[in-house]
């Protein structure tokens, strides 16, 4: 239970709403409480920053709202957030500092950590989104459960009672959550956490973590992982990655974060291990000392030598993980 505590899942600087936290272990326990703390702290807001509207309605005179967005009370809309077209906030909300909620969002009694990003047809209900935490396409939270019982956190075999009848997902900081995923109620997920696309989330994540997705074969898995490296081009909707839409203008900069093995590993045959290995450093701009790392995490360095079309089927498999792990990439999609 010590890792799903609000200190171990956000830092304590990133949200005006810090103070509802006092006196609680557990992030999920304030969620009754969103509401009334809302129409307290509203009522603190500075004038001169904040415009109240309808009474229960405080929005930041810097957040950029559209006129064609819905906002319910009690509802904070902090400095320089971003409410777009048609997004729907439907009471007990608060967006945190540079956050953006995007077009058919729906928000429902939520607190958004500064800079967290919910752009593109998300459903966030009775949840808590950390810092920076970004949330993909068409990824939603499940806050209620089919049988309508109290919902439970599963952490390996145990099951912590919440005592809530709705509860959707907790997101530490710095977590991506992949497009199309869905977060099952009584979800936790520890900060700096990837969640590749098209992942259902049950229980606790711990942080940190590469959350993968499993299908059977022509489900599409790789499909997926191509159109987050910007290799195949989506039908419907978008792929973000980082915060950022996967096309022509930000392809470069999300591929210099990305490292990736879909299929079968590209290698020159004439080459060796090693020259192979320089050619992908020299182009991602990695630090020499990169390439003795990756040979090591892999156990290549007695094969380093040897021309890579006289490698196994294994050792070539070695040769392209290592050669993803160049860079220092922040998210490794492996296929």
């Amino acid at each position: 239970m010590e890792r799903i505590k609000i200190n171990h899942l956000f830092e304590s600087d990133h949200t005006l709403a810090m103070d509802i936290f006092d006196g609680v272990q557990y992030p999920y326990e304030v969620l009754p409480k969103i509401g009334e703390f809302i129409i307290n702290l509203g009522k603190s807001l500075p004038a001169g920053r904040f415009e109240c509207r309808n009474g229960n309605i405080w929005i930041a005179k810097s957040a950029n709202v559209a006129e064609t967005a819905s906002i319910t009370g009690p509802a904070i809309i902090d400095e320089e957030a971003e409410i777009r077209h048609c997004a729907f906030i439907r009471g007990n909300a608060i967006v945190g500092k540079g956050a953006v909620v995007g077009n058919s969002t729906e928000l429902k009694n939520v607190i958004l950590f500064d800079k967290v990003q919910v752009p593109h047809y998300n459903y966030v209900g009775d949840s808590i989104l950390g810092y920076q935490s970004h949330m993909g396409a068409g990824s939603i939270t499940s806050n209620v459960k089919s049988d309508k019982t109290l919902v439970e956190i599963r952490m390996g075999e145990n099951k912590t009672a919440t005592g809530l009848k709705k509860m959707g997902a907790i997101l530490g900081d710095h977590v991506e959550i992949g497009c199309g995923s869905i977060l099952n109620p009584g979800t936790i997920i520890g900060k700096n956490t990837n969640v590749y696309p098209l992942s259902s989330v049950r229980g606790y994540v711990p942080e940190g973590s590469i959350y993968g997705f499993l299908g059977p074969n022509g489900a599409g898995k790789s499909t997926t992982m191509k159109m987050i490296l910007g290799l195949v081009n989506a039908t419907r909707g978008q792929v973000s990655v980082f915060g950022k839409e996967m096309n022509r203008k930000n392809r470069l900069d999300i591929l210099k974060q990305t490292g990736s093995l879909i299929e079968s590993p590209s290698y020159y045959g004439h080459l060796t291990g090693r020259e192979n290995l320089e050619i992908v450093r020299t182009l991602r701009g990695a630090d020499k000392r990169e390439v003795n790392e990756a040979l090591k995490t892999v156990r290549m360095e007695k094969q380093q030598d040897k021309k890579a079309g006289a490698y196994s089927l294994g050792m070539k498999q070695r040769l392209g993980l290592a050669a993803a792990l160049l860079g220092k990439p922040k998210i490794l999609l492996l296929d």
